[in-house]
């Protein structure tokens, strides 16, 4: 038919697909066995039980005739023994000898040596015959013989009467299981029906694509799903597989085309197609059809549209390269490891530092490349256990026997089902570290010796002087400004050296209870002092009352070094942004949560009221540096606590909050 449409200039009818389309062979086998079973079966109940009734009944027959010719003849051959002349004898009287013993229905002849018959007794049966021959003997001598001869004509009626109850029975039987067969084989059709049915169905429903051809490889049926994928019946049907438009996929159509004509299954062919003016990647699956003779009647198969599968490997692949690329631009060693401890992948860094190709590296033990190997491991089942690990200090091993001071920053990461897929981890080269820490404790035993013997040997000095009791009251203030420039001295030496510590972030924090309104009177006295604040007022208060003399208290816990440091830089800012004619008011909260609270006249300019506690931050001050309130928010945050401002220019005033941990 495809040859005639083709012959027309037609293309092949796209028809639905039916059981012919199937590889049927198989089940037209199955069709002619229960015939053959029948036939079998009919022949077996109609041909055996006659053949067995008269093969039985004839060897029963013509064993009772043998049994009737070994008597006569014993008995022939004593009548002759007794009798020498018996073979002279008239055949009348030789056949009063024999007549009472002849058996009924049986024919009887005696024969001399020679072969002549010399007596015969009864009628000759009728057919068929069966006969049974025995030798006469005389004094042991054959002398001639005796044949029997019987009609197996009723023994052929018994058989005749099995043989028609036989065939009878078997054409009962045979009807009833055709009767049975032929319902099997309609439930079975039925069955293959229903299933093409439910396939037909499917291959609509689908989104994957059925497809079948004739035997010239023409497209005969395109399912719906073949039809959302872009090869629908009105531009496809009847055209060569061959003749498929195929995109950027070199070679491909020459394999189809080979395994096609080799009548070859082929399973999961990527193929790239130029449908409706887009490129689209397909998923081919065919196998060729073959009838009960083993004539070729086209292939089969499924079509799956992976075009969003491929954009998406192409999407993974772009964001693998691309996370490579981050990974290789990382001047940190960064490296993935497995379950089991082994490196799984590694970058650029990480060669450099350890000296080995990253093909060496991977595939070996993460805690190989450490100088203390028990140590790494530790670190490694520490991240397994607490899920990551922070600044872990390790001494990487290069290659070449040099060493590097690292901290090691590592986390677990998962697959797509939550499941641990291993480590991945940071080793961060530390030497230049190592090299500030070493500047830090150079700095700070210069700060501790070199400056700071000098600023304490004036305040000894000043202290020792001021104890004369033959100084002047001038002469004794002069020796307290001198111990207290001394001691602004020896605290701003205090200040950088913390403000460093804690910068590096080797401040260890350590509290102390104190009396909070013996640090405020004791800073406080030593500002008022001070030549630039001697007409200044201080006043200190306890949850909002004036303090009585020595006899207010305030114990909170705190570093006292650094609350010192801080409120000296608070209340040298308030009593710099309030005239003499203002008082600045500390007040201490006591009750519940720890809170000072410094009040003083003048509103902070809007210029750096968002940015008043950021380092550098001044305004309007000829030597301001932008370091006091920076620094004082940075001491009051190592200890826990905060420190906010609040400003108004309707009254004028400001207010710092330090809120300290109860």
């Amino acid at each position: 038919m495809a040859a005639i449409a083709e012959s027309r200039g037609e293309a092949p009818a796209i028809r639905n697909p039916g059981l012919v389309s199937m590889n049927t062979r198989p089940f037209l086998r199955f069709v002619k066995l229960p015939k053959l079973l029948a036939i079998s079966l009919f022949l077996f109940m109609a041909v055996i039980p006659p053949l067995a009734v008269w093969v039985a009944g004839r060897e029963i027959a013509v064993e009772a005739l043998r049994t009737e010719a070994r008597i006569l003849a014993v008995v022939v051959s004593r009548v002759i023994g007794q009798s020498p002349t018996f073979w002279n004898l008239t055949p009348e009287r030789l056949s009063h000898v024999i007549q009472g013993l002849t058996p009924k229905d049986c024919f009887i002849d005696i024969s001399d040596i020679q072969g002549n018959i010399v007596l015969t007794s009864g009628d000759p049966p009728s057919r068929p015959v069966m006969s049974a021959r025995r030798f006469l003997v005389d004094r042991d001598e054959p002398v001639g013989s005796l044949t029997v001869y019987g009609s197996l004509r009723g023994h052929l009626k018994d058989t005749l009467f099995t043989a028609i109850v036989s065939f009878a029975f078997s054409i009962a039987i045979t009807v009833l299981l055709w009767k049975k067969i032929l319902q099997i084989m309609r439930n079975a059709a039925l069955r293959v029906q229903h299933g093409m049915q439910r396939f037909q169905m499917l291959t609509e429903l689908s989104n994957d694509g059925y497809w079948e051809t004739d035997a010239d490889l023409r497209f005969i049926f395109l399912s719906g799903g073949m039809e959302r994928i872009g090869i629908k019946k009105e531009v496809f049907g009847g055209m060569l597989i061959t003749e498929l438009p195929f995109g950027n996929t070199p070679g491909v159509r020459e394999r189809l085309h080979h395994m096609l004509f080799a009548r070859e299954v082929f399973r999961n062919l990527v193929v790239n197609l130029e449908i409706e003016g887009r490129s689209r990647w397909i998923l081919v699956s065919g196998e060729p059809l073959f009838d009960e003779r083993d004539a070729f009647l086209g292939y089969h198969g499924t079509a799956t549209d992976i075009t969003e599968r491929k954009h998406g490997e192409e999407a993974l692949r772009a964001a693998n390269a691309y996370n490579r690329g981050l990974l290789e631009a990382s001047v940190d060693p960064l490296v993935t490891i497995s379950p089991d401890g082994k490196i799984s992948d590694a970058n650029k860094a990480t060669e450099n530092i350890t000296g080995c190709p990253r093909e060496e590296i991977i595939g070996t033990n993460f805690s190989s490349y450490f100088t203390d190997k028990a140590k790494a491991e530790a670190g490694y089942q520490r991240v397994f256990h607490d899920g990551f690990i922070r600044e872990y200090g390790l001494t990487l091993l290069h290659k070449d026997g040099f060493t590097t001071p690292v901290v090691y920053n590592a986390s677990l990461y998962k697959d797509e089902s939550g499941e641990v897929a291993g480590v991945f981890a940071a080793v961060r080269d530390i030497t230049e570290r190592k090299k500030a820490e070493e500047l830090r404790d150079e700095i700070e035993r210069i700060v501790q010796h070199d400056l700071r013997s000098p600023a304490v040997a004036a305040i000894t000095v000043a202290r020792a002087l001021a104890e004369d009791l033959n100084l002047g009251e001038n002469e004794r203030n002069l020796m307290v400004l001198l111990e207290n420039s001394g001691q602004r001295m020896l605290d701003t030496l205090n200040q950088t050296l913390v403000l460093y510590k804690i910068n590096t972030g080797s401040y260890k924090y350590v509290a102390t209870e104190i009396d909070g309104v013996a640090i405020v009177r004791e800073i406080s006295r030593a500002f008022l002092l001070l030549p630039g604040f001697s007409k200044n007022r201080i006043s200190i208060r306890v949850d909002g009352k004036d303090i009585q003399a020595d006899a207010s208290f305030c114990f909170f816990f705190c570093d006292p070094q650094l609350l010192r440091l801080a409120l000296q830089n608070l209340i040298q800012n308030a009593l710099e942004a309030s005239d003499q004619n203002n008082e600045v008011i500390i007040n201490l909260i006591c009750n519940g949560n720890i809170k000072i609270e410094i009040y003083n006249k003048g509103a902070v300019p809007i210029e750096i009221r968002n940015t008043f506690f950021d380092k550098y931050v001044t305004f309007g001050k000829k030597s301001g540096t932008g370091i006091g309130t920076y620094s004082a928010r940075i001491m009051i945050e190592a200890q826990g606590g905060s420190i906010a401002m609040q400003t108004s220019d309707e009254t004028d005033e400001t207010l710092i909050t330090i809120h300290l941990p109860s």
